[in-house]
């Protein structure tokens, strides 16, 4: 539920952005704009802290998601159109499979990041055998936390902090790097009959 903003951005710009494009025939300020929308709606997220309200810190979601929107949406139309019309549903399958890798693996390292940062923390903060009590069940929820002494609280609510803060520099990185590649793709036309990227735009909005 926190992470609601950042979905709802990003279908609607998915849909958007893919009205857009097929409205306009111009798509490459698109892959620009989202690298450059992910990089600082994840610096945003250093902002967050142990006292920040849980609203605001959902609603800070929602700008790291619409980067991504825009991101999925003009590579998945830069990769159709640049392929050959006999090639145009292998490419279609293609950067299908990498935005599924994209996702699986993103978050697979994303989290491995959280935990990392979450652990040392609480090592650094109350000892590794205190940290390793706390983490031992396998999940730590807000009435687990609840239940802990004030010092170990305060130490839990640092270390999420400090692996949100993680996430959010990993997440910064990847869309500096996007932005930076995003220069590089030249625009052509936008093919408008056969099997073209606007049928396929079609379809996303479904």
């Amino acid at each position: 539920m926190l992470i609601l903003p950042a979905m709802l951005g990003m279908v609607g710009v998915l849909i958007g952005s893919g009205r857009l494009i097929s409205r306009t025939g111009r798509y490459r300020a698109y892959p620009i704009l989202g690298g450059a929308l992910l990089a600082g709606g994840m610096l945003v997220l250093l902002a967050l802290g142990p006292s920040t309200n849980v609203v605001l810190a959902s609603a800070l979601t929602l700008f790291g998601g619409a980067g991504v929107g825009l991101l999925m949406q003009s590579t998945t139309i830069v990769t159709i159109n640049s392929a050959p019309s006999r090639d145009v549903g292998a490419a279609s399958g293609s950067i299908t499979l990498w935005h599924t890798m994209g996702a699986s693996l993103g978050a697979a390292g994303l989290g491995a990041l959280y935990t990392s940062h979450l652990q040392d923390t609480l090592s650094d903060r109350l000892g590794a055998s205190a940290a390793g009590r706390i983490l031992s069940g396998g999940e730590l929820t807000a009435s687990a936390d609840h239940q802990l002494p004030a010092a170990a609280q305060d130490a839990v609510h640092a270390a999420v902090t400090s692996g949100v803060h993680a996430i959010a520099l990993a997440g910064a990185a990847l869309g500096t790097v996007a932005f930076a590649l995003a220069w590089l793709v030249r625009e052509t036309p936008l093919r408008t009959e056969g099997s073209t990227p606007t049928a396929v735009l079609e379809e996303t909005h479904v």
